[in-house]
């Protein structure tokens, strides 16, 4: 008689008697009659069964998907074959055979069961679109949705399964969305139904974090869409809403990251949208104040009471270049040669001199704006409003490139980077000039190929220099 063991001890003693063996302390072909000794318990066989049963119900949920994505392209097409009544029959009664034969295999095929189940709720999807088509109903997409989830969630509650309930609350969020948010005025409906969410994911599903995540969500969509950009006094609201959540995170959410990220989101976003959008818009050009008076008040904010903070630091550099910007606008500067030209004096700066704690950001920036403006001054539109004989564009150019080739020669693998991509933009003017388009595109495709080896090989050698 076999003796019975656990799995983990059946492993265990199978790995032993195989080293026994190895080592010699037993004879060849001992392991195999030692564990020939040993059975594994029922009860452990069955607890390892779900995991070689996961490929098989995955594959149970594809087929069921593609039945009622089968279901709802039939709804969707033109049965033209068939009258109103017996597509509307066909339907029905495929959604009660669904349901009806689920239910009969509960207990005996849990499997075909749950594929049956989501058979019907697809069947049910396909009846509620048809419905509307038969009477007319076309464009209430939101109450369709609506309608499918209020069918869809309470099968998902009482099967307590996974799919479903990402099926139906997803069902649920974009009928909502489409039923009261895509509107030109957002209907405050919603901020009625929000309650009722997050006391769902609170209680029903059992305090979820995505649900409480998407409930966010929809109420700062809310918020953007009703407040921040509507016109007039209306989109001063923000004003008083956004010390609010912060409050609300401060006092209630303290420990959620994710509702603090929202919050600054939604406040750069106000910033943006009615101190910096606004008056680059507008038609005169005002002094931007608010941002003068704002921007040092968020630095010290991401600096000292956000721990330094380099998403906070990216969003205030981008706000202060935008400053600077509004303010040569209002002093009537209208040569886009200069605005680039400023641009690139900030990147060449913090390329090489950068606060210790953002020095890396800072790199990043400086040499993706630098670069940038750098590549758009050498072409002489963006000069084309100064009134002068100079090739301001030759000149800036011939200087950059001494700059990137000091670069390449003290080895720094953006110097070549950079200095390959001059000598395309260049050869690109030159070949469209002088140069049939056959033989420019072959020599384009010569130097490309010689320019990645050389930055190759560059990659691959001394590298002392490379992170500059």
């Amino acid at each position: 008689m076999k003796r019975l063991v656990l799995l983990s001890q059946y492993e265990f003693l199978k790995r032993e008697f195989e080293y026994l063996e190895q080592i010699g302390r037993i004879g060849p072909g001992k392991s195999l009659e030692l564990i020939q000794c040993y059975e594994i318990k029922q009860a452990e066989i069955e607890k390892k069964a779900p995991v070689s049963l996961n490929f098989v119900q995955i594959l149970l949920i594809i087929g069921a998907a593609l039945i009622g994505l089968g279901i709802l392209s039939f709804v969707a097409s033109n049965w033209k074959g068939l009258t109103e009544f017996e597509k509307f029959a066909i339907l029905l009664l495929g959604l009660i055979a669904a349901y009806v034969s689920a239910w009969l295999f509960e207990e005996k095929k849990p499997g075909v069961s749950k594929v049956l189940y989501y058979i019907g709720v697809f069947a049910y999807g396909g009846e509620i679109f048809y419905v509307g088509q038969m009477f007319h109903l076309g464009g209430e997409v939101g109450n369709a949705l609506l309608a499918w989830a209020i069918g869809t969630l309470p099968l998902a509650f009482y099967l307590k399964d996974k799919v479903l309930y990402i099926f139906g609350f997803g069902l649920l969020y974009l009928g909502l969305e489409a039923k009261f948010l895509l509107d030109e005025s957002p209907s405050y409906m919603i901020l009625l139904l929000l309650p009722i969410l997050f006391a769902a994911g609170h209680f029903l599903m059992n305090r979820n974090r995505i649900l409480l995540y998407v409930n966010f969500a929809l109420l700062y969509q809310f918020i953007e869409a009703k407040f921040m950009f509507t016109e007039g006094g209306a989109s001063y609201v923000m004003v008083a809403v956004i010390p609010l959540f912060f409050a609300m995170w401060h006092y209630f959410l303290k420990k959620n990251n994710f509702i603090l990220i929202a919050n600054f989101f939604l406040l750069y976003q106000f910033i943006e949208m009615k101190f910096a959008v606004e008056i680059a818009e507008g038609t005169k050009y005002n002094f931007p104040i608010v941002l003068t008076v704002l921007i040092p008040i968020l630095y010290f904010i991401g600096h000292q009471w956000m721990n330094k903070s380099i998403p906070l630091f990216a969003a205030n550099f981008v706000l202060t270049l935008q400053w600077i910007i509004i303010t040569m606008m209002y002093f009537d500067v209208d040569v886009v040669g200069y605005y680039l030209l400023v641009l690139f004096v900030i990147g060449m700066v913090i390329s090489h001199l950068q606060h210790p704690d953002y020095q890396s950001i800072l790199k990043i920036f400086g040499f993706s704006i630098q670069f940038s403006t750098g590549i758009i001054l050498t072409i002489p539109y963006v000069w084309s409003n100064l009134v002068t004989d100079v090739p301001i564009w030759l000149i800036f150019g011939i200087l950059y490139s001494i700059y990137i080739l000091f670069l390449v020669y003290r080895q720094y693998l953006m110097g070549v980077i950079m200095f390959s991509i001059l000598i395309l933009r260049f050869y690109v003017d030159i070949s469209l000039v002088f140069m049939n388009k056959s033989i420019a595109f072959f020599i384009g495709g010569l130097l490309l190929i010689t320019l990645g080896f050389w930055i190759e090989k560059t990659r691959r050698g001394d590298k002392k220099n490379e992170k500059l």
